[in-house]
């Protein structure tokens, strides 16, 4: 029996953090159910988990109750994790490579100080960090430590070349990976023919629009998790369980969002999406709308996405990613 452990940012208040590790390790598991069991590391520097939690235990309570939909260890502590030895480790996915400075550095998901049988990364992303000017505690990084490499975007893949010499593979984020379609454990919501707004940074040109679309075609605006003035109803982070987020985002009419992840379940569920690219999510979202060609259609309010051609993209996007990780377990 093959251990796979995920290391990640686990247990953040973040629904799209949340959604792809669910998404991921649920990927993980039906690769091959009788001889895989994976867990996610129940580990998270103490300042980034302060920096939600530690004077807001509502908010704690509400998000343990949706990372616990994924199978964890227990928690522990960064010298707890060290002292571990993994069978199969898994780095990512997510921005896990950047390093905030609202929190300190964690190196512990580059790979230092972890003992594993086998080390890999799966649609890593170093985020804002760009190639020309990588800081010098990434760049002491071996990251040649690491059997296998993949990242989400061209500009990850291009530090990786830079700090290696090797082509890391392109894959898709989790959240693209996962048949939330088919998943019971979404949940139905109760709202009809809205607009889901997902995300906090907006320009007022994309507020402007976003309400006169929303007018003209009779359509309530809903932001799920971030308190947006301009819409119609906003359900707070302790208002709602990950389960009840992507359930509004399967029944919406249409999705605007300003979010990596608010992109990624979007698209998995065949939306119009409406893309507010924000200076923050510009490396993490450029390479995959590129390479669906959708930049006409994703900036503006009024076309729709042709999934008949870009869902051949996303199922050769799958299949491949599906193949790296069945490299790197099986």
């Amino acid at each position: 029996m093959r251990k796979v452990s995920i290391l990640t940012f686990f247990g953040v208040a973040n629904f799209g953090a949340w959604a792809q590790a669910y998404a991921l390790n649920k990927v993980i598991q039906k690769i091959n159910d009788k001889d895989i069991t994976v867990e996610h590391i129940a580990y998270l520097e103490k300042s980034h988990s302060d920096i939600y939690y530690k004077h807001d235990i509502r908010l704690k309570n509400a998000f343990t109750y949706s990372w616990d939909e994924i199978t964890h260890t227990a928690a522990i502590t960064g010298d707890e994790l060290e002292k571990k030895e993994f069978d199969i480790l898994c780095i990512g996915s997510d921005a896990v490579w950047e390093l905030n400075p609202a929190f300190d550095d964690d190196m512990h998901l580059f790979g230092e100080k972890i003992h594993a049988g086998k080390l890999f990364s799966y649609a890593a992303s170093f985020g804002n960090i760009m190639s020309d000017s990588i800081p010098p505690n990434i760049q002491d990084v071996d990251f040649l430590k690491f059997e296998d490499i993949s990242v989400r975007d061209d500009n990850s893949s291009d530090i990786i070349k830079k700090l290696t010499g090797k082509t890391p593979q392109l894959v898709a984020d989790p959240v693209l990976l996962h048949d939330f379609k088919s998943d019971k454990n979404v949940r139905k919501t109760s709202f009809e023919k809205y607009i889901l707004v997902y995300g906090v940074q907006w320009t007022d040109e994309y507020i402007y629009n976003a309400r006169k679309y929303a007018k003209e075609h009779g359509l309530k605006l809903i932001s799920a998790g971030y308190t947006n003035n301009w819409c119609d109803i906003s359900l707070r982070l302790v208002e709602l369980r990950g389960m009840e987020w992507i359930g509004l985002f399967e029944n919406a009419d249409r999705i605007y969002t300003s979010t990596f992840h608010g992109l990624m379940l979007g698209l998995n569920y065949g939306k119009d999406v409406t893309f507010c690219q924000v200076d923050y999510v510009k490396n993490r979202s450029q390479t995959l709308i590129e390479k669906l060609d959708i930049k006409n259609e994703i900036f503006n309010f009024n076309k729709s996405i042709n999934y008949c051609v870009v869902s051949e993209t996303l199922e050769l996007m799958r299949k491949e990613s599906i193949g790296y990780l069945k490299k790197n377990i099986l």
